[in-house]
C-alpha cells in the first residue's frame, strides 16, 4: 500500500516535488510527490475555475479512476493509488521522457510495436484513451 494514501489533500500537495501543470479554466493541477523515496502524481481539479471544479472536475476525476481500475495491470499504465477527494486522483509516477521533447524521427521502430500493443492491451479493457496524438501524452521510458 502506497504511503500516500491516508495523506489529506493538503498534506499531500505539501509533498510537491515539481508541479507539471498548474490548475485553472478546465484543467487540473498536476504534481510530482515525494515521500520517503516514493514518488507519485496527484492530478486536482479543485484548483481549477470554480464552476468546472463543481460541474465537471468530480466526474472527470471519477471517470479517470474507473479507467485505471480496469486498467489494473497493464504494463505501461501507472497503478490508481487513491482518489484523496471526489474531484482529485493519486497515480503511481511512471518515469520516462515525454515524447514531445524527442526530435521528429527519434523513435526506432520498436517503439511504435510496442506501443501499439499497450494500446491494443488498454483497448481490450474497454478502454479508449482518445488523445494519444498528443505527443505530450505518451512517455519514452
Amino acid at each position: 500500500m502506497s504511503q500516500f494514501h491516508s495523506l489529506p489533500l493538503a498534506a499531500l500537495h505539501a509533498r510537491a516535488q515539481r508541479v507539471f501543470r498548474r490548475g485553472g479554466g478546465t484543467r487540473p493541477e498536476v504534481s510530482l510527490l515525494e515521500l520517503d523515496g516514493e514518488f507519485a502524481v496527484l492530478k486536482d481539479y479543485s484548483r481549477s475555475d470554480p464552476w468546472f471544479r463543481r460541474l465537471v472536475g468530480p466526474l472527470s476525476a471519477r471517470r479517470e479512476a474507473e479507467a485505471l481500475r480496469r486498467l489494473d495491470g497493464v504494463h505501461g499504465v501507472p497503478r490508481l493509488l487513491g482518489m484523496p477527494t471526489k474531484d482529485s486522483v493519486l497515480l503511481e509516477y511512471i518515469s520516462g521522457t515525454s515524447t514531445r521533447e524527442l526530435k521528429s524521427g527519434a523513435l526506432a521502430p520498436e517503439f511504435f510495436e510496442r506501443f501499439y500493443r499497450l494500446v491494443d492491451g488498454v483497448h481490450a479493457r474497454g478502454i479508449a484513451h482518445c488523445d494519444l496524438r498528443s505527443r505530450g501524452n505518451v512517455l519514452l521510458g
